[in-house]
């Protein structure tokens, strides 16, 4: 099993003085096997070469981000997926303005980031897994990658049995065709929650096996 991790909004709480997004997102796309994985590689280096390269606007982009390439584009690389049906994808949504109220303050953001992945890695069904690999876009420093690998590594290994041995890595999105995929589902969740726009979240929503607003 193969699972992608990935994050839209930010996690600031200052709502007076500066201009934080109103939601978090935190994503899963949870393969089942490597053809999976495959396909979604051919499908990213697919979209890349025939929508990307070329292009008068993204021709420069090296990877695929949910912020920045356009409707069609998405669903170019969706209809290149569509032959694989053993992925889902798991969501969890934080209202931060609901959070703020509810929380503690001062609010720990890397505590609370890991709670979010820790509650949702605990969605997914593992009992078919053989090894789970868990890929993460890098952005946290190493202190932070510590913290958060062993955070997981207590929770999961109760979950998981002892022969299923868990993989943990944190690699730049432009490195993995998995975590570019994540990133775009991600962006068309939080468009939905944050702008009301549910084009992109549309053509994949029954992909989606968890959507859940935390705290709510």
């Amino acid at each position: 099993m193969h699972i992608f991790l990935d994050e839209s909004g930010d996690l600031g709480f200052d709502f007076n003085d500066k201009k934080p997004s109103r939601y978090f997102v935190i994503t899963l796309l949870v393969c089942d096997n490597q053809e999976t994985v495959t396909i979604i590689k051919k499908a990213i280096e697919r979209t890349l070469k025939n929508k990307i390269a070329g292009h008068k606007e993204l021709g420069n982009q090296q990877e695929l981000k949910g912020s920045s390439i356009p409707f069609n584009i998405k669903a170019y690389f969706y209809k290149n997926i569509s032959r694989a049906d053993s992925w889902k994808i798991y969501s969890i949504i934080l209202d931060k303005k609901t959070a703020f109220k509810k929380l503690t303050l001062p609010i720990d953001t890397h505590r609370l980031y890991n709670i979010l992945a820790n509650h949702l890695l605990k969605q997914v069904d593992f009992a078919r897994a053989k090894t789970v690999n868990l890929l993460i876009d890098k952005s946290k420093n190493r202190d932070g990658i510590n913290a958060f690998d062993d955070m997981l590594k207590l929770s999961l290994n109760v979950i998981l049995p002892l022969n299923v041995p868990l993989n943990i890595s944190h690699i730049p999105s432009h490195k993995s065709y998995g975590i570019q995929a994540v990133d775009l589902f991600c962006w068309g969740l939080f468009r939905k929650y944050m702008h009301a726009d549910e084009e992109w979240y549309y053509l994949f929503k029954d992909k989606i096996a968890y959507e859940k607003n935390f705290l709510v």
